[in-house]
């Protein structure tokens, strides 16, 4: 069965090794159903999807590559057409366990038979698998994550706890997973989360800003900056941010910011990742996901100024991002009922929170998009100075 090909030694072959113990990467017989099938190839994985059963192969491709983009709508379209009349039988380079994995301490967990694909996403620090755990005709049961390291195991249990907090919270018209287990895989924190539907529409900004004003409703109060979570985490990504070229400068950046840190800001829960791909409409209400940076005390409006950035940076990939999303951000935070005043502080002290915990994190950042941050971080204090 196998050709002799060694594991590759991707970073990510460190998160499919924690699923699978003694996984191998094997070149299969024709028609063969075993194992998983890497995308888009097995040196460089983002997606794994199960060679059988079909039903679940189609709805796990279905969910890759976050449909925003005309290519990324054709490109999914063409896997899902592809597997669904077995299109898998054409990749016989498969990954395949030696071991009973995480798939069978799934079906343990849930009672049942499960078939799983695993979505690892592009190279970051927080990359960990994420698990679609599926029935074998292909219907969504839960989703699963699993830590592979010090960051990931705390973040993937900072999510366990958000979402055990959040369950007994009024959320309006905010739907959030619920958490179905909690326990540890190969020595690392393993959750499992309920599976939300969700529609393909797009969610206008009328609903993403009722859903942040709902979220961050929770809690709400007023208080300085240096009192809101953000500012703690803040100090200590500083304090362990390693030498970088970005170090310095945000060092600078904090030593501007820290006199203005006294002003009175509203605050209440946040998100900490409030992107495109964390949020879709769920009929009339919004389905938010990831909620691994979860933060009580956050400032009104941080997890819509990471929105716009992320959506501009990552989705919309827009010449200019940076400067464009400054410019936007007074309306931005209007829409929220944020007074304008406080808008050159809180994108100062977002985007100051932002680049610090990327440094920190040993996170990697494209060089146009770095020289453009420190530029529009650079300006933001400087409008902030100026407003004082």
């Amino acid at each position: 069965m196998s050709d002799g090909t060694p594991p590759s030694t991707e970073p990510s072959d460190q998160a499919l090794e924690q699923l699978w113990p003694g996984l191998r990467l094997v070149r299969t017989s024709i028609g063969s159903a075993a194992g998983y099938i890497a995308l888009p190839s097995a040196s460089r994985p983002t997606l794994l999807v199960p060679a059988a059963p079909r039903a679940a192969a189609v709805t796990v491709v279905s969910g890759y590559a976050s449909a925003v983009t005309a290519t990324a709508r054709a490109r999914r379209q063409v896997l899902r057409t592809g597997f669904g009349v077995g299109g898998a039988a054409l990749f016989r380079r498969r990954f395949v366990a030696t071991a009973p994995g995480i798939d069978a301490e799934l079906g343990r967990v849930l009672g049942r038979d499960v078939a799983v694909g695993v979505y690892l996403g592009r190279p970051r620090a927080n990359r960990k698998p994420v698990i679609q755990v599926l029935s074998p005709d292909g219907q969504p049961l839960a989703f699963a994550k699993v830590g592979i390291n010090e960051l990931t195991d705390r973040l993937v249990s900072a999510e366990a706890d958000a979402l055990e907090r959040l369950a007994g919270q009024s959320l309006g018209l905010v739907v959030v997973p619920s958490v179905l287990h909690r326990g540890t895989w190969q020595g690392h924190p393993l959750v499992v989360q309920s599976a939300l539907t969700i529609d393909p529409a797009t969610v206008s900004d009328d609903a993403l800003f009722a859903a942040s004003l709902q979220i961050c409703s929770i809690g709400a109060d007023v208080r300085p900056l240096r009192a809101c979570t953000p500012w703690s985490v803040l100090v200590n990504d500083l304090e362990r941010a390693p030498a970088h070229e970005l170090t310095d400068a945000l060092r600078v950046g904090f030593r501007r910011l820290e006199p203005h840190a006294d002003r009175p800001v509203p605050a209440g829960v946040g998100h900490g990742d409030w992107t495109p791909g964390n949020i879709a409409m769920h009929g009339t209400n919004v389905a938010v996901w990831d909620w691994e940076r979860y933060a009580e005390h956050q400032p009104v409006g941080f997890d819509v100024l990471h929105h716009d950035l992320q959506s501009r940076l990552f989705w919309a990939k827009e010449t200019n991002a940076p400067q464009n999303w400054r410019a936007a951000a007074a309306d931005r935070l209007n829409a929220l009922g944020v007074d304008r005043s406080l808008a050159p502080l809180l994108t100062a002290a977002y985007l100051l929170c932002l680049l610090a915990r990327w440094v920190a994190d040993v996170q990697p950042v494209l060089p146009d998009a770095r020289s453009g941050m420190v530029q529009t971080l650079t300006t933001a204090l400087d409008d902030m100075d100026a407003a004082r």
